[in-house]
């Protein structure tokens, strides 16, 4: 099982913060003691899961903690299902609808997406989705007081996303001995080009190339290069395929 993360850094959470949600806060309002014998009342649990990843998901899907469970059983002693929306553009809009928070979260995402197909670098695109939320009255308050803490945190994100890619990548390329070179060149093509894709429409003659290519060794290095760039001009640069 993969490492978890070791800080919570996602914007989505900075807008979360809020004192009313905290557990703390009900037991004492409602002056209720865990340390209590008696068995006491608190709120239903519920775990929901946003889904604004660049992977192809379903609207909707749950997760089952027995999913993971080496040994299936009928009624599993615990268990803990998981809601999870996809709230990427074209998805579950009725359900952003009713949040300015989880509409306004999307909308700034889909932003520093956007930006990013345009060539910009993962800070000019970040600057440039905060002040367009802003001059479109975008959670405009919480991007004026916050701006700062903002692109910090979006940067430790899209950096985490970018060294669990690379993380993946690599350990796909490493398993080359395990299999068929041609089988795995194809794979590693495959998976750059899907990179790419983040970054905008591909070139032809860039696609072309990169399709052509079958040294494992060649692919494997433009594969980390483009893990690690924020943009398609930063890959062509760094690999030399202008």
């Amino acid at each position: 099982m993969r490492k978890n993360r070791e800080y919570k850094s996602d914007v989505f959470s900075m807008l979360m913060e809020s004192k009313e949600n905290a557990l703390e806060d009900w037991l004492k309002d409602n002056d209720k003691d865990l340390f209590s014998r008696r068995q006491i009342q608190i709120p239903t649990p519920h775990f929901i899961v946003f889904y604004n990843g660049m992977q192809k998901k379903p609207e909707y899907e749950e997760m089952r903690l027995s999913d993971s469970f080496y040994h299936k059983a009928q009624e599993p002693q615990i268990e803990i299902i998981c809601k999870v929306y996809n709230i990427n553009p074209e998805n579950n809009q009725k359900l952003k609808k009713k949040s300015t928070v989880l509409e306004g979260y999307t909308y700034f995402v889909e932003k520093v997406r956007e930006n990013q197909r345009q060539q910009m670098n993962l800070e000019e695109a970040v600057d440039s989705a905060i002040h367009d939320c802003i001059d479109h009255h975008v959670l405009e308050d919480f991007f004026r007081r916050r701006k700062d803490e903002v692109k910090k945190m979006t940067h430790l994100d899209y950096t985490w996303e970018k060294r669990e890619r690379l993380i993946r990548m690599e350990e796909y390329a490493d398993g080359e001995a395990a299999g068929l070179r041609e089988g795995k060149a194809v794979g590693i093509r495959d998976s750059l080009l899907e990179l790419l894709q983040e970054f905008g429409d591909i070139p032809e003659a860039l696609q072309t190339r990169i399709e052509s290519e079958k040294d494992l060794q060649v692919l494997t290095s433009w594969l980390k290069v483009a893990a690690r760039a924020d943009s398609l001009e930063e890959f062509q640069e760094k690999t030399g395929l202008l």
